[in-house]
């Protein structure tokens, strides 16, 4: 019961975290058979509330076992379907541990249920895939030489953050096609490496899912080229989610192709780069003053207008709740990839506890009917308050004069991108 609150919770908590969430691939996950998730860790503990929260199968989830030395965190951990697992640098004596853990691990898989680890064993703020450790594949191997499990489905999961750090972004989660472990070692000769084959099997699939540039590419370099062909890339609605095959494929294939940059094509594109972007600090404002007309920009401020308005109720009830949990993250964390979860997780405890305090004062000034009637529209009020930092973000430059020859120069600049990438 705890856990289904929790899932529905952090979908909505989502909705209002993130601009756009593209979800593809889910028709890979079967409904009721033994699923093994494997996905890339960049962010920390969001990749397992977003795999957990926008497919349809419960988790159980292997974390790092130093979380449960934590007694007011442990109770909250079990509740929610976690199961301890210790690495090399938490010592000999935790590592003996870890046969429970593959114990317990082998019998969720054995009653058909689904389970989420981490391959790559710990989280780095990259946008690339980095190798695969032993784990999954001991966990996979593992589970059939135990119980024999028939169906047992690996599902490869790629999560990518156009600006992990940043609320308002984008996330795109891909499910990739399974692989199926008895059938994959019915391939396999008696004396082969199964575990370090089975390993290199999941690197693959893995790889085919999550968007990666080369690791010494520069990230702020290929996030400003995102920005600038935005509109070509993922040319959807904003605030929703979408279930879109072709928004991941597009990006996966101009990832690849900046990763196949030669030299000379890198130095046109930090040419451009530097051209498109002089003078603008907002390319996705810019963009937009580019390619719309006066009558879109005027319908853009009245929706700015119209949005802010609304707001202001949620801005009144959740502005101090909101700061402070991105202030508390901002002096609190040390390290990056903790900084979006950890403002996320407290932004949801803080509203929560201010909602819970608006309804009994609501409750008790007027009634119950009215007091969750209110709460109700707080929440659509606040969430006008998200819409309105969207629709900002394209309207820095919206009346911003900008010559025919600068809007001809920019559009020669943006074309040049994109034969360069084939858009």
């Amino acid at each position: 019961m705890f856990y289904k609150f929790v899932k529905i919770w952090a979908n909505i908590s989502f909705r209002f975290y993130f601009r756009r969430i593209f979800v593809s691939g889910t028709e890979h996950i079967p409904k009721n058979a033994a699923v093994l998730f494997i996905v890339n860790h960049p962010n920390s503990f969001l990749e397992a509330c977003l795999v957990a929260c926008f497919q349809h199968r419960d988790l159980h989830f292997l974390v790092r076992g130093d979380m449960f030395e934590k007694k007011w965190l442990k109770p909250i951990l079990k509740w929610t379907n976690q199961i301890p697992i210790f690495r090399f640098k938490d010592g000999f004596t935790n590592m003996k541990k870890n046969k429970s853990t593959f114990d317990e691990s082998f019998k969720v898989l054995a009653d058909g249920k689904a389970i989420l680890i981490f391959p790559e064993a710990s989280t780095l703020m990259v946008k690339y895939l980095r190798p695969l450790q032993k784990g999954a594949a001991r966990l996979a191997l593992g589970a059939i030489e135990e119980f024999n499990i028939e169906p047992l489905y690996v599902i490869p999961t790629g999560i990518f953050y156009s600006a992990p750090t940043k609320a308002r972004s984008d996330v795109m989660i891909r499910f990739g096609k399974s692989v199926e472990i008895k059938k994959w070692l019915s391939t396999c000769t008696d004396n082969s490496d199964k575990l370090t084959e089975i390993t290199k099997t999941f690197e693959k699939h893995l790889d085919q899912v999550v968007v990666s540039i080369h690791p010494e590419q520069d990230v702020r370099e290929f996030d400003k080229l995102c920005d600038m062909v935005e509109p070509k890339l993922m040319p959807f609605p904003a605030a929703q989610k979408i279930q879109a095959h072709t928004a991941f494929e597009k990006m996966k294939q101009f990832a690849l192709n900046y990763q196949q940059l030669n030299h000379q094509d890198h130095k046109l594109v930090r040419q451009t780069l530097g051209e498109y972007s002089n003078k603008f600090t907002s390319l996705p404002s810019l963009n937009f003053r580019l390619d719309s007309s006066i009558f879109q920009r005027s319908w853009l401020i009245l929706k700015l207008c119209f949005t802010f308005l609304i707001s202001i109720p949620g801005i009144l009830c959740y502005g101090i709740p909101l700061l402070l949990s991105k202030q508390f993250a901002k002096t609190k964390i040390k390290h990056i990839e903790f900084y979006a979860p950890v403002r996320l997780a407290v932004s949801m405890f803080l509203h929560a506890s201010f909602s819970v305090i608006a309804f009994w004062v609501i409750t008790t000034q007027m009634n119950m009917f009215w007091g969750m009637i209110i709460v109700v529209l707080l929440q659509f009020s606040l969430f006008g308050f998200m819409l309105f930092l969207d629709f900002a973000a394209y309207a820095k430059y919206s009346f911003t004069g900008i010559s025919e020859m600068d809007k001809k120069e920019k559009q020669k600049l943006f074309h040049r991108i994109e034969k360069l990438f084939s858009l």
